[in-house]
């Protein structure tokens, strides 16, 4: 096969790509952009000659990065920096695993609390993991109507996830959609957050210093007796 120099139109391209005079390149493989050269890697022409020698057009091949090497599952790694940043701590990550022996489970009554608006409480009926997108839906009574509301558990505007309280016993479905009849509804949740809530702020009053406390205690006697010594009497 008679050989044909290459064009020197062809020499910005050979020095941008680092092909060296002489080098041999590759054979069936057509310059991106140049759809007329599709003949050139037809299984008829010769393999043992070049066709851009033979055509004077040079003929790259295409460096083939393989995505297995540099990143084996992508889908896990995005998951894992988005976590890793929206949830820092871990602690929402922890509170729905399965791994976790005290994870929320449904059935369980769970306080949402936003960054803007009120806070929500309802049975938890449903609990879609999805990774990133794990969301939880929740069942509750907004004046006396049953309203079902789905959370993202990482989403930036839920501020926090509390477990108010824990299923009487196991249940045996993922999904409690029995309970949306009149027979099986919760109803409303009020009174058992308010109950914890309660609890939840004595608890908190009664860990905090023991000084601060018998100041508060001890100010409060005294203001009570003050009072006490103010009143007026009756003069005999």
């Amino acid at each position: 096969m008679q050989e044909k120099e290459i064009d020197e139109k062809w020499e910005p391209t050979l020095r941008k790509e680092g092909v060296r005079p002489g080098q041999s390149m590759c054979p069936l493989v057509v310059v991106s952009g140049i759809g007329t050269l599709a003949a050139l890697a037809s299984p008829h022409s010769n393999t043992d000659g070049s066709p851009g020698r033979q055509f004077g057009i040079p003929i790259f091949e295409p460096s083939a990065l393989n995505i297995k090497k540099t990143c084996s599952n992508p889908v896990a790694a995005v998951t894992a920096s988005q976590t890793s940043i929206l949830d820092p701590t871990g602690a929402r990550t922890r509170l729905f695993s399965k791994a976790n022996p005290e994870c929320a489970r449904v059935g369980d009554i769970l306080l949402v609390r936003q960054r803007s608006g009120d806070p929500f409480a309802g049975v938890c009926i449903n609990i879609r993991r999805r990774g990133i997108d794990t969301a939880i839906l929740l069942r509750g009574q907004l004046t006396r109507v049953g309203v079902e509301v789905w959370y993202k558990v990482y989403s930036p505007m839920v501020e926090g996830i509390e477990v108010v309280q824990r299923a009487a016993r196991k249940t045996r479905r993922a999904r409690l959609t029995y309970m949306r009849t009149v027979k099986h509804d919760r109803g409303s949740v009020e009174n058992v957050v308010r109950i914890y809530l309660r609890q939840k702020a004595a608890l908190g009053s009664s860990e905090g210093p023991k000084g601060k406390k018998g100041d508060a205690a001890k100010a409060a006697m005294m203001g009570a007796g003050g009072k006490k010594g103010k009143g007026r009497g009756k003069k005999r």
